[in-house]
């Protein structure tokens, strides 16, 4: 009995621990809340306030908007491409807003474009969008305005079949090794992106992961839970034989 008891108690603690760590180790959590633990690691470029700056410049995107000034966070895991954008100053422009265009295949230009808050996609130039709505691997998007001590604040996961399938069937050619965020019309209606103002990696680039599977960390969790309700059967049973338990 004292063999099984330690062996359940162990089981227990094990569980414990790892999802304890499963928990740090948590994909982003889209509440409109751009937090340091989330977001560490991740890609980062700035768009500039210029309330001269250019509207609806796709054609001539740079590196400022009319409204207000925002950073961009680009970061992925096996399932999400996620984009966080995070205005510069506290209060809110009013201009909630993101549409965010991809490069799904490099220097191709921008081959998928979104209205994140429409729950529309489209293919930059064709006239027409499709809804997101139906979409098996939902795009997982929040939103906070803000006050007069904290900024307007954007989060996005796209799943990576939106990029590397056609799940809607509009046409276009899916990723096959990289990801890039090309452009973005956020917080304002200026046209951020473009090589001369950032570069090769535009507004932030991804390598497309493997094949999404359970992180170990998940792995771990469900075998142990199998070893702790095998070590709790044998508990019960064994205090079942003489009639401890009912």
């Amino acid at each position: 009995m004292i063999g099984i008891v330690r062996k359940f108690a162990v089981a227990i603690a094990c569980v414990a621990v790892i999802v304890s760590a499963q928990q740090a180790w948590a994909a982003i959590n889209i509440d409109g809340s751009i937090t340091p633990g989330e977001w560490s690691g991740a890609g980062a470029v700035t768009v500039n306030y210029n309330p001269s700056a250019p509207l609806g410049n796709f054609g001539a995107p740079t590196n400022e908007n009319h409204a207000v000034g925002y950073d961009i966070y680009t970061k992925g895991d096996a399932n999400y491409f996620y984009v966080g954008i995070l205005a510069a100053t506290p209060g809110t422009q009013n201009l909630l807003f993101a549409n965010l265009y991809f490069d799904l295949n490099p220097s191709t230009g921008s081959d998928l474009g979104f209205e994140v808050f429409n729950d529309n996609a489209f293919i930059p130039g064709v006239p027409g969008n499709y809804s997101t709505l139906s979409l098996a691997q939902p795009i997982l998007h929040a939103k906070t305005a803000g006050t007069g001590t904290t900024p307007d604040t954007i989060e996005v996961a796209f799943p990576w079949s939106i990029f590397t399938s056609d799940p809607l069937s509009m046409g276009y050619a899916p990723a096959t090794s990289q990801v890039q965020l090309r452009l973005s019309q956020s917080l304002g209606y200026s046209v951020a992106g473009g090589q001369a103002a950032y570069g090769d990696n535009r507004l932030g680039t991804l390598a497309v992961p493997a094949a999404a599977v359970p992180e170990t960390s998940s792995i771990l969790v469900f075998g142990m839970i199998g070893l702790t309700l095998a070590a709790a059967a044998k508990f019960r049973s064994f205090f079942s034989r003489f009639g401890f338990l009912n």
